[in-house]
């Protein structure tokens, strides 16, 4: 037959389709509920075997009415929490910034600080908004440490990574460091003093590590943070070495 063909979907053919992107849905929902449930066990059980102290939330009392846009904090206790790390950069984005899974604890002789760090932010500079989650391990040291942050490098987006905040890298001068590494500091002079042969050296080791493309470092006055997006418990043993030989290697610089 010439001609374009009319396809034509009755009434039980378009519930089928309603009702099969609803079923999608839901099943969607309930894969995020049990995955969200089985990491929080996760977290529990990995602070029972650290003996480290666990709450799912913060103490507080009740959160605010939810606004993205006027409120920076989902809830006080988020807020006081979070003043431990100043004006850390990680911890000053987006807006409704919320900590839940903490814990606390030592690790070697540091105290520790584990937690998820969320926030929304705007999608691709649009009106619309999504959430981020990172989850943080933290050490805290005697004295400070420096300000400053490393990413790694990633493959074929290296360019780009350090093009959209080109006025606060910091180049080491060492190629080898610079070319899987992307340091940020605003204060270029003191955080060379940090990247020294010890630290480069801890770093160039931990490089080839799994997941490290989704890790980053931040050290911020006496804090050692190590983030990775959404991290499940069992990344939280290599986390807390990465913090400890960070701060280590840091210590050894004179």
């Amino acid at each position: 037959m010439g001609g374009s063909e009319v396809f034509y979907i009755g009434p039980m053919g378009f519930a089928a389709i309603v009702a099969t992107f609803f079923g999608l849905m839901a099943a969607v929902v309930w894969a995020a509920v049990r995955f969200n449930r089985a990491r929080r066990r996760g977290m529990a059980s990995f602070a029972r075997c650290r003996g480290f102290a666990y709450q799912q939330h913060l103490p507080g009392g009740r959160r605010p009415a939810f606004d993205l846009h006027e409120r920076l904090y989902a809830s006080e206790s988020a807020r006081t929490y979070l003043l431990q790390f100043g004006d850390c950069p990680l911890f000053n984005a987006g807006t409704w910034r919320n900590v839940s899974n903490v814990m606390s604890g030592t690790a070697g002789n540091c105290e520790c600080a584990i937690f998820d760090y969320s926030h929304w932010t705007e999608a691709r500079g649009q009106a619309e908004h999504e959430i981020v989650q990172v989850t943080c391990v933290a050490l805290f040291a005697e004295r400070s440490l420096g300000r400053f942050s490393v990413e790694p490098r990633l493959p074929l987006l290296g360019p780009l990574m350090a093009a959209a905040k080109p006025g606060d890298i910091v180049c080491t001068g060492y190629g080898d460091f610079d070319a899987k590494f992307i340091v940020r500091s605003v204060d270029p002079v003191a955080a060379q003093r940090h990247l020294t042969g010890p630290l480069r050296a801890c770093l160039l080791s931990l490089e080839q590590g799994r997941n490290r493309y989704y890790r980053q470092l931040h050290v911020h006055d006496r804090a050692v943070v190590v983030s990775e997006i959404s991290a499940p418990a069992r990344h939280l043993p290599v986390m807390i070495e990465i913090a400890q030989a960070v701060h280590d290697a840091i210590q050894r610089i004179r």
